[in-house]
């Protein structure tokens, strides 16, 4: 058994202002035909706090093309701060698997709303935001595919009028589609979750579609018991997600791991 590999941020302080005189970071993807270049402008108020619309200078350039393209021009763009990293890998920021190009950047919202992650896809490109709030990235080995652990604040209770602050599994595959494994419109509660694949035999034909089986308590809670039969290793999260890279105590965390 191996820890779950998820994607996460180096620990710094949150809304701090940045230095101006360093050297601006840049990475190349694994196959060499982009590169990520953080570029800040320090005149720009935007650019010296981690929130809407920072990241704007950041700049995606094509090595084979030498076109060089800026994030404010990116469809999709709302703001970017700091690139994701492999939580057993900091030196890996991107999930690159078959036709899946990506990488991952957090971003602060405000004091109600939290953080986001947003997936930057190399093949648009396109910036696509996972969640309203928070969604922790789960890559998906072999797979042109990852899942996330998504967070929702605030979502109303059906026949009441509170809120709660909820949580689900979603998968996306690499053209970013995604499947959310908790009923739409509800306060869902992810308690735990178990991937597992079987060997389909050729004269089965093409794989049927995922379907999630789950039970629910009053305030709708999830537990998916059978999820995407398609994958190919198997992923139990404990019933206390503890997720790693959040250094707030205030944050839900999450661990896992995974076997072959």
């Amino acid at each position: 058994m191996q820890q779950v590999h998820l994607l996460s941020r180096r620990h710094r302080p949150r809304l701090q202002f940045r230095h101006t005189d360093r050297q601006m970071p840049t990475y190349k993807s694994p196959d060499g035909l982009f590169e990520l270049i953080l570029r800040e402008d320090p005149n720009d108020e935007d650019d010296q706090i981690d929130g809407p619309g920072h990241g704007k200078h950041f700049v995606l350039r094509d090595l084979k093309t030498g076109t060089e393209t800026e994030f404010s021009k990116i469809p999709g763009f709302y703001g970017a701060f700091e690139l994701l990293h492999n939580n057993q890998d900091k030196n890996r920021y991107f999930l690159f698997d078959g036709p899946l190009r990506l990488a991952f950047f957090d971003l602060h919202l405000n004091s109600t709303d939290g953080d986001t992650v947003f997936a930057l896809d190399f093949t648009g490109p396109r910036l696509v935001r996972l969640s309203p709030n928070w969604a922790t990235p789960i890559p998906l080995p072999g797979q042109p595919a990852f899942l996330t652990f998504t967070e929702n604040r605030y979502v109303p209770i059906p026949g009441s009028k509170k809120t709660a602050n909820c949580s689900y599994i979603e998968r996306w595959d690499e053209k970013l589609n995604h499947i959310r494994y908790a009923r739409e419109k509800s306060a869902a509660l992810c308690y735990g979750m178990s991937a597992s694949a079987r060997k389909r035999k050729a004269a089965r034909g093409p794989a049927r579609p995922p379907k999630a089986y789950a039970r629910r308590n009053s305030l709708d809670a999830l537990w998916t018991k059978r999820f995407w039969r398609a994958m190919c290793p198997r992923i139990a999260f404990a019933a206390n997600f503890a997720r790693v890279f959040r250094s707030r105590p205030s944050a839900t965390r999450l661990t896992g791991t995974i076997g072959g």
